[in-house]
């Protein structure tokens, strides 16, 4: 499975933009990514969810674990746009309690436009 990440600037803060599918296989990866992220910047971060088809338990572990360095130093997670499917994953297993998320601003996509 395939996962893409960017660190963008986004909404005037620090921003990472994550992609694709994110599992076991390349959890530690985003985990690594984010815990640098975390240590070279200030302020909140923020993770635009909108093209993440997919996350499992370790992905998730991934974003439990930046938001509890975040708030060690009173900093934010804020998870924007999630994708449909993560929005569900984040409903069941009732950790959208726990993220503050936001679907306004520069984190949502616009619509590809296909030419006819």
């Amino acid at each position: 499975m395939d996962l893409y990440i960017q660190k963008d600037q986004l909404n005037d803060g620090n921003g990472v933009t994550i992609s694709g599918e994110m599992d076991m296989s390349n959890a530690g990866i985003l985990t690594d990514f984010l815990n640098a992220e975390i240590e070279s910047t200030g302020g909140d971060l923020y993770l635009n969810l909108a093209g993440l088809d997919f996350i499992d338990s370790s992905g998730l572990a991934a974003l439990l674990g930046a938001r509890r360095q975040l708030e060690v130093g009173g900093r934010s997670l804020i998870l924007s746009s999630p994708s449909p499917a993560v929005a569900r994953v984040l409903e069941v297993t009732g950790l959208d309690a726990l993220f503050d998320t936001e679907t306004a601003g520069a984190y949502v996509q616009a619509p590809i436009q296909r030419s006819a």
